[in-house]
């Protein structure tokens, strides 16, 4: 019987195309948790009387941009830093990505009084950004 020992063939972060993965990860995020913010404001799912304790002020859709892009942003440093210190940067971050996403549901329910539209609208909103920015930075900064 013989074993044959394949190369590691582990996908690696591809630097040279990540500024552009961050940007079309962290846009379409955006978007996408700006319409989610429209359509559930006006079916009054983040009542003006519900304040953010982080923001001390109720949800606009500016703290939904910056927390969505920034939140990318974030999830980018980290896959940059894994491509430097990990042999399989892709499949550590994806793995991290989601634990990282999955705990990331707990802060809405810190919202005090928050209805439970407004928890459901901002779990929604942190799927979107985690998909992106895991979907996008594996496969668009990657390389073989």
């Amino acid at each position: 019987m013989t074993t044959q020992v394949l190369p590691n063939r582990s996908a690696q972060v591809d630097y040279s195309r990540l500024p552009r993965a961050v940007v079309l990860a962290a846009g379409i995020s955006a978007i996408i948790n700006t319409a989610i913010f429209v359509v559930g404001s006006a079916l009054d799912l983040f009542p003006e009387t519900v304040i953010i304790p982080a923001a001390n002020q109720p949800m606009t859709v500016a703290p939904v941009i910056f927390a969505t892009v920034f939140g990318v942003v974030a999830g980018a440093v980290v896959y940059a830093v894994l491509g430097r210190v990990v042999a399989r940067p892709v499949q550590v971050f994806r793995i991290l990505g989601i634990v990282v996403l999955v705990l990331s549901f707990g802060s809405p329910f810190s919202i005090p009084d928050a209805p439970a539209g407004m928890i459901a609208a901002l779990l929604v909103m942190h799927i979107v950004a985690g998909a992106a920015a895991i979907g996008v930075l594996t496969t668009q900064a990657a390389k073989p």
